[in-house]
């Protein structure tokens, strides 16, 4: 699955979508996982900004 995430430029993840689908239960674990971590902000002349990344999420089911 795909999960796209807007990061602030303090890193923290302001809002994530699902760009492709792996069910609905999958979908709310890995936007989860993402909402929840922190990235290092991209820069751009020094600065810190936003951004947006697109996550490829893989889960193994045991």
């Amino acid at each position: 699955m795909l999960v796209e995430a807007w990061v602030d430029g303090g890193g923290a993840v302001a809002f994530s979508s699902v760009l492709e689908s792996g069910g609905p239960d999958f979908d709310d674990s890995a936007r989860t996982a993402v909402e929840r971590s922190a990235f290092r902000p991209a820069r751009l002349d020094g600065r810190e900004v936003a951004s947006r990344v697109s996550l490829r999420i893989h889960f193994r089911l045991q």
